[in-house]
């Protein structure tokens, strides 16, 4: 697309760094939540120890008990808070916590909110910027658009109101 395509009045598209410090921002929030459901878990496993609801020497019996919380922590910390977070807040504000502080929205190419469901596409694209070596996130850096592959399958626009 050429410059002229790209343009969307009131904005300008994202800069690279801007974007990564936005994204480091979002992925300390999320640590920091998986860290407290981590340390909730602890404490529930210490009471129930302490009560004798499950013995903490964990015989082959309990085995499955460990496997299954260490299973629900897992899924609940690193897969469904993210998606959650992200397109809750993508979906219904247009920026998450990171992009708000460095002032970023999520449009759509047409300049218009992008809605919960178009938020979780981007976020089931995010792989196809990540995998291939971070190729596509370095795409964001390039002028005019400034837009990596999963704004690109999306049909999404990071920018910057003016």
């Amino acid at each position: 697309m050429t410059a002229s395509a790209e343009e969307t009045p009131g904005y300008v598209p994202a800069g690279f760094w801007r974007r990564g410090l936005a994204a480091l921002c979002d992925a300390s929030l999320l640590l920091t939540a998986a860290l407290v459901l981590f340390m909730e878990l602890l404490a529930a496993l210490t009471l129930a120890a302490r009560y004798g609801w499950v013995s903490l020497e964990a015989p082959e019996r309990h085995l499955v008990v460990w496997v299954l919380l260490g299973s629900l922590w897992w899924l609940a910390a690193f897969v469904l808070l993210p998606i959650f977070y992200f397109t809750v807040c993508e979906g219904a504000f247009g920026q998450t916590f990171g992009k708000g502080l460095f002032s970023l929205v999520v449009i759509s190419a047409e300049g218009r909110p992008i809605g919960y469901g178009r938020a979780f596409a981007r976020l089931l694209a995010l792989p196809y910027s990540v995998v291939p070596a971070g190729l596509g996130l370095l795409w964001g850096a390039l002028p005019p658009a400034k837009r990596t592959w999963h704004d690109y399958i999306s049909v999404t626009r990071v920018v910057c109101p003016l």
